[in-house]
């Protein structure tokens, strides 16, 4: 089964593949104890897929900057993005800020005055599984008034940033996409037709955390569930233990 962040990194992968267009720019970082840019915006879609290749469990370690990050990133825009196009962020982590000078509101403020207020702006933070802390995701979002989501697992990324996609088009262009197989080939005719490119990122957490198993099955006393050999099979080890005590 896959990691997190491999999980992750495919979800984004089979976002640029659909949605990349030849004038369209994208943008990757990273944040975990620390924030840093492993691919400037750039208009090549093959590039994009390279940065997001090298991107693995090794790349993973620390702890979890999320507000800081996410305001070095909304400054990264500021700086680099063209102001003549939407600016699209998406943001993914899957735990709880334990490393950031800001808190929750005052990055939502941030948010509000510097990027959000720009109504060709898009930000959309996704937390996934458990361990997000979501009455501070709501706390963030309601200060600056961007959609917060959240999915169980990182699996469900990938549909996660289709949907986005068909919301951010249709307030774009100004047209109704339904959301079906056909998406992807809509969404780009919808756009080509309005001769509307942008600017987007994705701000991916690279915490230790996102080694782990993209979806973690529980048993009924919510414990985590390990596989057995094979693979067709799981376990829960602490309440198969107590059956073979008594």
């Amino acid at each position: 089964m896959a990691s997190k962040i491999e999980s992750a990194v495919k979800a984004c992968d089979s976002f640029v593949r659909d949605f990349h267009r030849s004038e369209d720019r994208g943008c990757i970082a990273l944040f975990s104890n620390h924030y840093h840019v492993v691919q400037n915006f750039t208009n090549s879609e093959p590039q994009m897929l390279r940065s997001l290749s090298v991107i693995d469990n090794r790349s993973c370690d620390g702890m979890t900057r999320l507000y800081d990050s996410i305001v070095d990133m909304i400054n990264y825009f500021r700086n680099k993005g063209d102001r003549s196009r939407p600016w699209l962020l998406f943001v993914v982590t899957d735990g709880e800020d334990n490393s950031s000078t800001r808190s929750a509101t005052s990055t939502g403020r941030v948010i509000m005055q510097t990027y959000n207020g720009e109504s060709s702006n898009f930000i959309f933070v996704i937390g996934v599984g458990s361990e997000v802390n979501q009455s501070k995701m709501k706390e963030m979002s309601d200060a600056g008034g961007f959609s917060y989501v959240h999915i169980d697992s990182m699996e469900e990324l990938k549909k996660m940033l289709v949907l986005i996609m068909v919301q951010v088009t249709q307030q774009i262009v100004g047209v109704s996409v339904e959301t079906n197989a056909f998406a992807a080939m809509m969404l780009q005719r919808q756009r080509g037709l309005a001769n509307r490119f942008i600017d987007y990122a994705f701000l991916i957490d690279v915490s230790g955390s996102m080694t782990e198993k993209a979806n973690v099955y529980k048993c009924f006393a919510n414990h985590a569930m390990s596989e057995m050999a094979g693979g067709a099979q799981w376990q829960c080890n602490i309440c198969d233990a107590h059956k073979r005590g008594s």
